[in-house]
């Protein structure tokens, strides 16, 4: 069986694989890793890495512990998302950029806070913590690093 953190992860990586124009984003990820990345390991923009971080857990009190399945919580997993993207002409006008930067922070928060509980029964709530944009203008790049917090609950054999 599979840990629920791990089970978190695969989630968001098939909910965030379907961003794509066709689906009313502004665009079509090419690519949706759960591996760290550089700006020179993408070959295909744009792309989405998911990176899992910091967790604090609490057990929970007798009034949150109803199902008798979940004994501890997550008081929030902090899980990372880069969204890089690039433009392919000269980026005289920044704004260019910026916009796509923007383009992909505003389809990733979309997605994640969709449903608060990403689809599945264990998780309590996603809730968006922090968005840091760095555009790169002489490489006509931008990556948007956006932190969202996972609480959810779990047994203790099954973290």
């Amino acid at each position: 069986m599979a840990s629920k953190r791990k089970e978190i992860l695969t989630t968001l990586q098939t909910q965030l694989s379907t961003i794509s124009v066709s689906n009313g984003y502004n665009n079509d990820v090419n690519n949706v890793s759960l591996t760290f990345k550089s700006f020179e390991d993408i070959n295909e923009y744009p792309e989405i890495v998911i990176l899992p971080a910091a967790s604090r857990y609490a057990p929970l009190t007798n009034s949150e512990y109803t199902s008798g399945s979940a004994e501890f919580s997550t008081d929030g997993w902090a899980v990372h998302v880069f969204g890089y993207v690039q433009v392919q002409t000269n980026v005289d006008d920044e704004n260019f950029l910026t916009k796509k930067i923007e383009d992909m922070i505003e389809d990733i928060i979309t997605l994640m806070l969709s449903d608060h509980t990403i689809g599945l029964s264990y998780v309590r709530n996603v809730y968006l913590s922090d968005v840091l944009p760095y555009a790169d203008w002489e490489e006509n790049r931008g990556v948007a690093e956006l932190i969202f917090e996972v609480k959810y609950d779990f047994p203790k054999t099954t973290p």
